[in-house]
């Protein structure tokens, strides 16, 4: 769990995350500072979390490799020390094997409350795969919109609101692990602000929605 003090590398660890399981291998085209040198020493932590548990599916793995494809196409004074970076990271990523199942397992756990997932078919977890990975992607998307300096007021009203309407499920697993995770984020005011006002426009769709419940208590608590 992060705590309070940690919500900044709690904020950067969910933007790296959301970079390496886009499967559109979209989202780093255009947050290139991740691929400063400061920011893939943590990228390289990140990393290695990860590879000593052997939760980086193959799939994940070949995103990580297209992401470091593209990396070494920037030109400027670093760039050998960024390539060096990135070969490390590289040979931790070939030396793991994948133990994602366990990884996926534990995602649906935190983010669906199931729990006996660990008793469940190879077949029934791998069907959940490609939704998790949106579901971790989604995980940024939230905690990006819902910071002003970030996005305005008009701008969420507009935009974003709509956009997490249209799929509440991911909306409310990412509500879920964040509570897990790091709840402080839960006390700055206008993440609250704007968590109820998605909230409450569910509650207005559907006053019996029981995910949407669940996660009212949570935050309540």
């Amino acid at each position: 769990m992060y705590k309070k003090k940690d919500q900044d590398v709690y904020y950067l660890h969910k933007l790296l995350l959301a970079a390496i399981f886009d499967n559109d291998h979209v989202f780093y085209k255009n947050v290139l500072w991740i691929f400063d040198l400061d920011t893939l020493k943590v990228l390289d932590n990140v990393i290695t979390a990860h590879v000593e548990k052997n939760y980086f599916s193959d799939k994940i793995k070949n995103n990580i490799f297209e992401m470091f494809d593209f990396a070494r196409s920037i030109q400027d004074n670093d760039r050998n020390e960024r390539i060096d970076l990135i070969n490390k990271m590289i040979i931790k990523l070939n030396s793991s094997k994948d133990n994602s199942l366990q990884f996926y397992a534990n995602e649906l756990y935190y983010r669906r409350n199931i729990k006996n997932f660990k008793n469940y078919t190879e077949d029934s977890i791998l069907k959940h795969t490609s939704d998790l990975d949106d579901s971790l992607f989604n995980d940024f998307m939230v905690l990006y919109t819902h910071k002003s300096e970030n996005v305005s007021d008009e701008e969420f009203d507009d935009q974003f609101i709509p956009y997490f309407l249209m799929d509440l499920n991911l909306y409310f697993e990412s509500l879920n692990v964040i509570l897990v995770e790091c709840p402080s984020v839960f006390e700055g005011e206008v993440f609250k602000k704007r968590c109820s006002i998605i909230l409450n426009n569910v509650n207005r769709l559907d006053k019996n929605h029981k995910e949407l419940n669940k996660v009212i208590k949570k935050i309540k608590r």
